[in-house]
């Protein structure tokens, strides 16, 4: 009678986490394992229940319970693998794999786990040999293939893990986060136009996943497509409403398209949601510029310097401002500081010679031509027609 009551709860159980009403899952469990502590799956299902509501820690004793009480449920080292790793607890994620994998060495799955925690411990060259052996037990499970790319891309080993991205696909078309991730490996090699494929299936497969728009929204935006990087930033937003990231980025979007009204509420936005969002201060800033609303760019410039004083293209436009309103000196102390903290950066030298030559400092502003002409032969050209004014 008592196991039959015992029995009764655990499939009301089942029946709950069927439902996705884990709350209720649990506290099925939970008496079924009142009634009869040694209640062969009680403990088990408890575990996966815990899980599914993210409580961890008390999913992580269930499962050391069962195995106290169960040895032979030795697929608990392959949940507690899961477990520690959610915790951060690598060493113990990679020690309970490790046990499965003595108990049962051609589970696939304890391999793949495996690579998962020394990728999370950051010991990739383990990881990649455990996804290696995953394969090896699994040949067709696209995931193994997908975590194995993602592997070989933090060991910069981009050709590895564009095969193994193409390998995942070829095995599941349908698989989202391998065409995302494969699209991502380009964007990290910089070939946007190739990128932009992978990130456009990635959306065919699952239109629900902000991650793949905003990638597309920056290669759109690197190639100058900006019309188009505004729609996939506005598709991420409508996805994932509090992304200070796609607000900051369409906020410099929409300058490039010179819509700047747009872009200072965009900038707004970004830094209503997060104040550290230190890059749409300097937009705010470069947008009120450009609307020549001088003294609410100095702000918010300023702003953006005061939150990353490394900024020079911040420090570039201070001294714009600081030149349109005629404060020349520390024009020219704001353009020092931008070439001292970029030595390449082009724009900001052509500021400083042309500052140079309003000053009547010739020597210095012809001492501004050759550092630009190896830098931008245009802005050297510039620069060179003003200094050499033709009669």
């Amino acid at each position: 009678m008592k196991n039959e009551l015992a029995e009764k709860h655990f499939k009301k159980g089942i029946s709950y986490f069927a439902l996705e009403k884990y709350e209720k899952a649990a506290d099925s469990y939970l008496k079924a394992i009142e009634i009869d502590p040694n209640h062969a799956y009680a403990y088990t299902n408890l575990g996966f229940t815990y899980f599914k509501l993210e409580r961890f820690d008390e999913a992580k004793e269930v499962f050391l319970k069962d195995l106290k009480n169960h040895p032979e449920h030795f697929i608990n080292y392959y949940n507690l693998g899961i477990i520690y790793s959610k915790l951060k607890m690598y060493e113990d994620a990679i020690e309970a794999n490790l046990k499965l994998i003595e108990i049962k060495p051609d589970f696939a799955g304890a391999h793949f786990n495996l690579g998962n925690a020394y990728y999370d411990h950051k010991k990739y060259d383990k990881a990649i040999k455990s996804y290696l052996k995953a394969i090896e037990l699994a040949p067709k499970d696209d995931q193994i293939y997908n975590n194995l790319g993602n592997t070989y891309r933090e060991t910069k080993k981009y050709a590895e893990a564009l095969d193994a991205y193409l390998k995942a696909i070829e095995i599941n078309p349908e698989h989202p986060y391998a065409h995302k991730n494969l699209g991502y490996t380009y964007f990290v090699l910089e070939k946007y136009d190739e990128a932009i494929e992978p990130f456009l299936n990635a959306i065919k497969v699952n239109s629900e996943l902000a991650e793949p728009y905003f990638y597309l929204g920056n290669c759109y935006f690197h190639i100058k497509r900006y019309a188009e990087a505004a729609e996939a930033f506005l598709k991420v937003i409508e996805i994932k409403p509090d992304s200070s990231e796609a607000y900051n980025n369409l906020s410099l979007t929409y300058i490039n398209l010179e819509k700047y009204k747009e872009a200072l509420m965009n900038g707004f936005k970004a830094i209503e949601i997060d104040t550290n969002a230190v890059d749409a201060y300097y937009y705010i800033g470069a947008a009120y510029t450009k609307l020549e609303r001088y003294n609410d760019a100095m702000e918010f410039i300023l702003k953006a310097i005061e939150k990353n004083s490394e900024n020079a293209h911040a420090y570039n436009n201070l001294g714009f401002i600081y030149y349109k309103l005629k404060r020349y000196d520390d024009a020219m102390k704001a353009f020092l500081k931008s070439v001292e903290i970029d030595p390449n950066f082009a724009e900001a030298y052509q500021n400083l010679g042309e500052l140079y030559f309003k000053k009547n400092d010739i020597s210095k502003a012809e001492s501004i031509l050759a550092k630009l002409k190896s830098l931008d032969y245009d802005r050297y050209l510039e620069l060179y027609n003003m200094i050499n004014p033709k009669n």
